[in-house]
């Protein structure tokens, strides 16, 4: 991922790296999963208005344990380490989060899930601590979906016009679908979401701190499905922050 700014006194950023996921089923209710992420963050100016950031390699590592109790419940515990070092600035931290929730299907058509964690930093870092929250709820029709949820986390956004770095969100959302015939599916999906940017310094290093921000999204279309293979799809997305 490129992100070039035009304005000289913006940061222009290259983002590349590996991943790779492996599942695996030891039987039929108990399951392991690792994620495992790495991304380069090189940062450049064409101007001299700012100093540059400091590049980042990115380590996401992700491992969960998941256990199905019957066709209509099941449950997981997950552990997420995520790794910023800076090596331009040695300068090194690490994010340690927990999670654990489950999913359950009240009927073929409706099912729930629910998840909850905490999450700490250590290191060279003063990101304080703070709670994950999922909730979601899905209802199948003859003909669509549709589903609602909200969620409270973190996450870290470094290859944008201004990167935010640490982000603590609270967001909400609904999705739905209907397929008007064989062929023929429309869609949307309706979002809000509240950012709290973080006060580490090393994310707001040379730069302004960004102030926290409501984040409206909308989406809709249509998908004609006119061959096995090739579909033709209609966008129209609006967003307001």
């Amino acid at each position: 991922n490129i992100t070039d700014n035009k304005d000289p006194n913006l940061e222009d950023t290259t983002e590349y790296g590996p991943f790779g996921k492996l599942s695996y089923w030891y039987n039929k209710r108990n399951g392991l999963e690792l994620d495992y992420e790495f991304l380069r963050y090189d940062y450049g100016s064409k101007g001299t208005a700012l100093e540059r950031r400091p590049d980042l390699d990115r380590h996401d590592i992700e491992g969960r344990y998941i256990h199905r109790f019957g066709a209509p419940t099941s449950a997981l515990i997950q552990y997420g380490l995520f790794i910023r070092d800076f090596p331009d600035v040695s300068v090194t931290y690490q994010i340690h989060s927990f999670w654990t929730g489950f999913e359950h299907a009240f009927s073929p058509r409706t099912k729930m899930a629910l998840g909850g964690g905490y999450y700490r930093a250590t290191g060279d870092t003063t990101i304080k601590p703070g709670y994950n929250f999922l909730a979601r709820l899905t209802r199948n029709f003859k003909r669509g979906i549709i589903s609602v949820g909200a969620t409270h986390s973190f996450d870290q956004g470094y290859n944008e016009v201004v990167p935010r770095g640490f982000t603590r969100f609270t967001e909400a959302n609904a999705d739905g679908n209907y397929n008007l015939s064989r062929d023929l599916n429309v869609y949307g999906r309706i979002s809000y979401r509240y950012n709290d940017y973080s006060e580490d310094e090393l994310d707001i290093f040379a730069g302004e701190k960004v102030p926290d921000d409501h984040f409206y999204r909308g989406r809709c279309g249509i998908r004609w499905q006119f061959y096995r293979w090739f579909s033709l799809d209609l966008t129209y997305q609006y967003e307001k922050r």
